[in-house]
């Protein structure tokens, strides 16, 4: 004979594999790869990156200031590779 609690143990339990199945079914929906947007925004940033790049470069040989180097910004300088 079975009673309540054995009854509402198996309910919990039932629930906890609902929950579990739906949290999975979610993360299946979560995409793994960049979306549209961000393959279509990564090429513009690029361009945009070195258009400022370049920017900076003419401002300095305006200001004449030496133009860094290659491939240095200010994060980096100071730093040891």
């Amino acid at each position: 004979m079975t009673n309540w609690i054995d009854v509402m143990v198996e309910q919990e339990r039932f629930k906890d594999m609902a929950r579990f199945v739906e949290q999975e079914r979610l993360a299946r929906q979560i995409p793994s790869e960049p979306g549209r947007f961000e393959q279509m925004m990564r090429p513009a940033l690029a361009r945009f990156g070195r258009w400022l790049e370049g920017l900076g470069r003419r401002l300095q040989a305006r200001a004449g200031i030496e133009p860094m180097a290659e491939g240095h910004s200010p994060a980096t300088l100071g730093k040891s590779a």
